[in-house]
């Protein structure tokens, strides 16, 4: 799924994970407005990167318009529910509101 986004927000370490084994990890997210599709426009998601991003990365920059490429595991999340989580590794960042083309790193 193609989908229109605007970077509304990012989070230093928004998300906290525990391991069994003692270890932990710390999650970065870039909250997300969808602007098209039309039918999932306004809908708010989240994605949590599993490595920090540099500045200057699209995904950190507010106001910025992404074209992502959405995995299909994550279409019924985002056509149904509200409260949107996805992980980075499933989304790849087509081109931003500069016109460059971006690969998630």
């Amino acid at each position: 799924m193609i989908i229109v986004a605007i970077v509304d927000k990012y989070i230093v370490h928004n998300v906290h994970d525990d391991y069994e084994d003692g270890t932990f990890e710390w999650f970065d997210t870039s909250e997300l407005r969808v602007e098209e599709p039309i039918e999932l426009a306004g809908k708010r998601f989240r994605v949590n990167h599993g490595d920090v991003q540099p500045p200057g990365s699209p995904w950190r920059e507010v106001g910025t318009k992404l074209h992502l490429e959405i995995a299909n595991v994550f279409n019924d999340r985002l056509n149904t529910s509200s409260n949107i989580e996805l992980f980075s590794t499933g989304i790849r960042i087509i081109q931003d509101s500069p016109g460059e083309c971006h690969e998630t790193p």
